[in-house]
């Protein structure tokens, strides 16, 4: 079994980097824009485009080293690809929609549905370690 069982998987990762990516820049142009100093916050305020942007970006940037770490273990020990594959997938469609909610302030700042696309891409990629860990030990 090569590599290409997991392209889906190993696919999602790069869409999320290229996701991360992209919101990392729309804040860095939004601080540009308002004079900010680069690595600065603009203040706490959810009713801010720009604030839940910069939110957006740290949290994806936080969040991809955990799932590409977690594909990669799974993809390394051989698990079931197609656990891996929809799982990876899931935890991309929960990212998104977590940036969505976010930068588009939809939803309480908390408990919300945002909350909800977080703890879905977060059981996902508990659940890929699991299986990583189960079929290592």
């Amino acid at each position: 079994m090569g590599f290409e069982v997991y392209y889906p998987a190993l696919g999602a990762v790069a869409l999320f980097a290229i996701l991360t990516q992209i919101v990392a820049v729309m804040a860095g142009m939004g601080k540009t824009s308002r004079g900010l100093v680069p690595g600065s916050m603009p203040v706490a305020d959810y009713g801010d485009w720009l604030y839940r942007t910069s939110r957006a970006s740290g949290n994806a940037i936080e969040t991809i080293g955990i799932f590409a770490a977690v594909v990669g273990a799974a993809v390394l020990a051989g698990v079931d690809p197609v656990w891996v594959n929809r799982l990876a997938m899931a935890s991309l469609v929960f990212r998104v929609g977590m940036v969505v909610t976010h930068i588009g302030g939809i939803g309480k700042p908390d408990r919300s549905i945002r909350t909800v696309f977080y703890m879905g891409s977060w059981l996902a990629h508990t659940v890929l370690a699991v299986l990583t860990l189960v079929r290592v030990f």
